[in-house]
């Protein structure tokens, strides 16, 4: 899932669902949506290029009535950084479960399902090369590009262990 301005990707960054009409992604991402610039923030699903080299593109959802009404739990960009945003309605999909305490270990491979540059989803994989306790960061290999924040840290079982939030 992405989330876009105006239309147009751009890098503003990733997210997934955690419950039917939830979706995660970083606060910092959250606070670009409430930009006075940005008009109609949109949550889109499915934008991926299949393997015969189309782009598809899924649902959109905008998110309306301001802030207030869609962002329903943060922590700030100094801290956890995360969002929850509430879709306007459900989306029939099967959500990712939210990320859960999870033990890492340096050298262990993780996956990142991105939207580098507002592209078509990537999935980057890397190793981890270690943590930091407060606030809570893993370190990983995994290379980013802008509008990958918000993407899910995945193991190698696809278990969400992490919200990915720089380069």
């Amino acid at each position: 899932f992405q989330i876009i301005n105006n239309g147009k990707a751009k890098g503003v960054g990733t997210d997934f669902l955690i419950a039917d009409d939830v979706v995660m992604t970083n606060c910092h991402v959250a606070d670009i949506l409430v930009d006075p610039r940005v008009e109609a923030p949109t949550v889109q699903f499915d934008f991926i290029e299949g393997a015969d080299g189309v782009v598809q593109t899924g649902p959109q959802f905008e998110l309306t009535g301001g802030k207030a009404s869609w962002l329903i739990g943060f922590s700030p960009v100094n801290e956890l950084d995360y969002a929850l945003i509430r879709l306007p309605q459900g989306t029939g999909r099967t959500p990712v479960l939210a990320p859960r305490p999870f033990v890492f270990t340096n050298g262990d491979v993780y996956f990142i399902v991105q939207h580098p540059a507002g592209e078509p989803m990537k999935i980057g994989g890397g190793t981890l090369v270690g943590t930091v306790s407060a606030p809570p960061r893993v370190n990983y290999t995994t290379n980013t590009l802008g509008g990958s924040s918000g993407s899910p840290v995945l193991t190698t079982a696809w278990q969400p262990v992490a919200l990915h939030r720089a380069g």
